[in-house]
């Protein structure tokens, strides 16, 4: 591990107040960095020494970020199961536009995701081996089907890495590359769909099996075999878009991310659902090479109503997608 220089913790007992700490229930100190998106750049803070027994708070007074990103390590061996980079300096840090490339004397290390609902103090504990009360579940093994098949048996055989977005009585569906993967109850292993279930949404999914059948954006599939698969560069993006959003000019225009769904609604009435996906290639018709996008594709409708939108700004309580082509930018905000 490098040697690090690390700010002296904030300790405090009593009244809690409204901030985000973190507090270390384990055996050894903990240096601490800490990454949110301030509503115009990821920015990443550092270092927090946390003596066992002691609590640091590396971000005071009410909390506005609800999608805080956490590094925690000790001499020896590191905290953190998250993939999600972000800059960091061996010396005591502050930096800005941190999840891209890193600034001379800065490198990348992972940090965690921490959901901090809409909270307006937080608190995670670190013991000697894991995080307590946000961190997500360790991935369990993958999964084969108990009626095993070459590829190609049942149809083309693939592998895909997907996001798990529902499981359902009829079906688990996972979303790749722009389309909806369909596993049917009726087709596929009980202990395959059972695994995938027990996933929370946007857990990264590689699924190897058959196609068995296609629609305008669906794919009907018979999986193999179920594995857990590493989290992308644009995961923190996803998370912190999740959830519902009213249009900043008109708060009865309004849309609800869930995984990589999307409801749009006005004045509560539902007028459209559509799936999402997320890229850093841009758009599908060649245009803003190399940006980040959102496709926005209506359910019902084919692939070419797709409307693809250069994300802007993905913070906590504010997101900015734009329209290139007609020179208008779409802001919106918590409710």
């Amino acid at each position: 591990m490098r040697a690090i220089a690390i700010l002296t913790a904030v300790v405090w007992a009593g009244v809690a107040q409204a901030e985000f700490r973190v507090c270390n229930d384990g055996t050894v100190p903990r240096a601490l960095a800490v990454a949110w998106h301030d509503g115009r750049a990821w920015v990443a803070e550092g270092w927090w020494r946390v003596d066992p027994g002691a609590c640091a708070r590396p971000i005071t007074g009410d909390l506005t970020q609800r999608h805080i990103y956490l590094h925690a390590s000790a001499e020896g061996a590191d905290f953190t199961r998250g993939a999600y980079p972000f800059c960091v300096r061996d010396q005591a840090f502050a930096l800005t536009d941190a999840d891209l490339d890193c600034p001379a004397g800065a490198y990348p290390l992972d940090f965690q995701h921490v959901d901090t609902g809409q909270d307006l103090a937080f608190t995670v504990r670190v013991d000697d081996g894991s995080l307590s009360g946000p961190a997500a579940p360790a991935p369990q093994a993958g999964v084969d089907t108990a009626t095993p098949f070459a590829p190609g048996t049942l149809g083309d055989p693939f592998t895909v890495t997907a996001l798990a977005q529902v499981c359902e009585a009829t079906a688990c569906r996972l979303v790749a590359e722009g389309w909806v993967w369909w596993l049917d109850a009726e087709a596929n292993d009980p202990a395959i769909l059972a695994w995938l279930a027990a996933q929370p949404l946007l857990t990264p999914v590689l699924v190897r099996g058959d196609i068995t059948g296609q629609g305008d954006i669906t794919v009907e599939v018979v999986a193999r075999r179920v594995d857990p698969a590493e989290p992308d560069d644009l995961a923190a993006i996803r998370q912190a878009m999740q959830g519902a959003w009213t249009d900043d000019t008109d708060p009865s225009a309004e849309l609800a991310i869930t995984g990589s769904e999307e409801v749009l609604s006005y004045n509560g009435e539902a007028l459209e659902t559509s799936l999402l996906t997320w890229t850093t290639q841009g758009c599908p018709d060649g245009s803003l090479p190399g940006q980040t996008v959102l496709v926005r594709q209506p359910y019902g409708q084919p692939p070419e109503q797709a409307l693809c939108l250069a994300v802007i700004a993905a913070a906590p309580d504010r997101m900015v997608l734009s329209l290139p082509a007609r020179g208008q930018d779409l802001t919106y905000v918590r409710p």
